[in-house]
């Protein structure tokens, strides 16, 4: 027996057009499903968006639009093998150049908002961690 309504869970489809943050901006109009890479390295610096920089180890971080504001896009799904990840000698441009083809190949694909605002591509249970532990005992 259930108690209460059934929750329906927010989906948005992703148009495949991508955005970097801090490049043009503030020209730009953005439409539901649309995504932004977000630079996240470890530099200290008070310039926003280096991208052109070399010295930092980071990765870039993807948020979808939903019509309001930016949600975050669970990126593991997107890069299998932290292909979003760049060492202090790559230059972060350059990674994404490479990477960006892999999200706008996905125009078209739905993703599902999680109870913790993020967006993910499948669709999870009701229910289905409730109980878990997040760690699991080895076999000896």
């Amino acid at each position: 027996m259930t108690r209460g309504r059934k929750k329906e869970v927010k989906s948005i489809t992703l148009t495949g057009n991508i955005f970097l943050k801090y490049e043009y901006e503030e020209e730009q109009t953005f439409e539901t499903g649309d995504i932004m890479f977000v630079l996240n390295n470890d530099a200290t610096s008070p310039f926003k968006g280096e991208y052109y920089k070399i010295g930092y180890a980071g990765y870039f971080k993807l948020y979808v639009y939903d019509g309001y504001d930016w949600k975050h896009l669970i990126d593991n799904e997107f890069f299998e093998n932290r292909e979003n990840h760049f060492s202090k000698k790559e230059m972060p441009i350059d990674n994404f150049e490479f990477i960006k083809d892999t999200v706008t190949c996905k125009a078209g694909v739905l993703v599902y908002k999680t109870y913790r605002e993020h967006y993910t591509t499948y669709l999870h249970e009701m229910n289905a961690f409730k109980g878990k532990k997040g760690h699991f005992k080895k076999d000896k």
